[in-house]
């Protein structure tokens, strides 16, 4: 947290398999996320805020990531559609990813996340918005 670390996420962090918690927020990571984080099926929370992170993320991100409560990813260079894999995470209770430049629809199995309770979205390219956040009570 708020570091000078420069350069790409450690791709290292994969081979720690006990590993609940990953917060490389506020420094200066650049490139794509290592996809070996996302192989972590311990995690709890992962907080790359305020990086300057870039690209898509994988398709299958969140199928390796069962215990996964909390995701930061706001404030980066990030684009594309939100994973659908993403939409699995039932233990999802935040979902940040506000201040990046995700395009497309928002799924509508956004509803599957019935456990959610913090939600930014804010300043995207989101096109319209789906039934699931008028009908549910959850939000």
């Amino acid at each position: 947290m708020e570091n000078y670390f420069v350069g790409t996420t450690p791709s290292a962090l994969g081979s720690i398999t006990s590993l609940k918690k990953i917060d490389l927020s506020y420094n200066k990571l650049s490139g794509s996320i290592a996809s070996t984080i996302f192989n972590l099926s311990s995690l709890q929370i992962i907080d790359l805020s305020h990086n300057m992170l870039a690209g898509n993320l994988p398709a299958d991100m969140a199928n390796r990531l069962p215990e996964l409560k909390e995701l930061y990813l706001s404030r980066n260079q990030l684009y594309g559609q939100i994973p659908s894999s993403l939409f699995n995470c039932r233990q999802l209770k935040v979902l940040s990813l506000s201040s990046n430049s995700f395009t497309g629809n928002i799924s509508i199995n956004l509803g599957n996340l019935t456990m959610l309770k913090d939600l930014d979205l804010s300043t995207n390219n989101f096109e319209g918005m789906p039934d699931c956040l008028f009908e549910s009570d959850h939000f």
